[in-house]
């Protein structure tokens, strides 16, 4: 499999191509803590498809994604987008009443949620969704396995034009509204960066910027991906004092 195909197909591709070329090189880690090798997180996330699948999700189903940045999120993205279904991420800032709205707005039918973040839906929304995942181990919060659960989409059943993520805008002009990404759009906007700032194995990115924002998805996520590259997140918010340590520490070749 070649990069230079990748933005002609699905963020499964990337996903594929990825595992198959770097499966052993470091991907996504905690600052002196927990993370993936390639292809241990292509396993996990193939697994976590699985359990939402068991647990009653459909291709085409949209699931939500509110959590701050940590491995475990990039998982969840692609245990939703690259097997059949769609990703809602919601910015971890986003009140009570706007992660609210989303959800509805989406019709979201399941949920990834960090402890940080649970506090956030009240008792209506939750009552609501027919499944909630904890992010930060995968343990079920609510859900009822399903008796016949669809099995998780294929490579080949991903059309580049279908739905991938639906980003809400952060509502500052009003109410958050939703813009629709294909996999063909996200796949195509690598083929872009990489004429403007290619990524390489020996990168080594400092992941500030939400997840949830498109530009860290697609450049701090999705473009190191294309060569192997490297992802470091901080578990604590990035203060002057804390930013400087983690700098000394992971000696990131890029920041957003």
């Amino acid at each position: 499999m070649d990069y230079n195909h990748i933005h002609h197909t699905t963020l499964r591709t990337l996903l594929e191509f990825a595992n198959e070329k770097f499966a052993d090189h470091p991907f996504l880690y905690f600052i002196d803590g927990d993370g993936y090798t390639y292809r241990e997180f292509y396993d996990k996330a193939a697994e976590v498809s699985h359990l939402l699948y068991k647990y009653g999700m459909r291709r085409g189903d949209f699931v939500g994604l509110l959590a701050q940045n940590m491995p475990a999120w990039a998982v969840a993205y692609f245990a939703t987008v690259g097997f059949g279904m769609v990703t809602v991420p919601l910015l971890p800032d986003f009140s009570e009443n706007e992660v609210q709205h989303i959800l509805k707005h989406s019709a979201a039918k399941a949920l990834f949620v960090s402890h940080r973040q649970l506090s956030k839906i009240h008792q209506e929304l939750f009552d609501s969704l027919s499944l909630i995942v904890c992010i930060d181990d995968f343990s079920i919060i609510k859900g009822e396995a399903c008796p016949c659960p669809d099995r998780p989409a294929t490579a080949e059943e991903i059309d580049r034009e279908a739905l991938a993520s639906l980003i809400y805008t952060s509502g500052t002009t009003g109410t958050p509204k939703g813009v629709m990404l294909s996999h063909k759009n996200l796949c195509s906007t690598l083929k872009d960066a990489q004429l403007l700032r290619p990524s390489y194995d020996w990168d080594v990115w400092l992941s500030l910027l939400p997840l949830s924002h498109t530009l860290e998805c697609s450049l701090c996520l999705l473009l190191p991906m294309t060569a192997g590259a490297r992802v470091y997140y901080m578990d604590k918010a990035p203060t002057p004092t804390l930013l400087m340590q983690a700098l000394a520490k992971v000696r990131p070749t890029t920041i957003l």
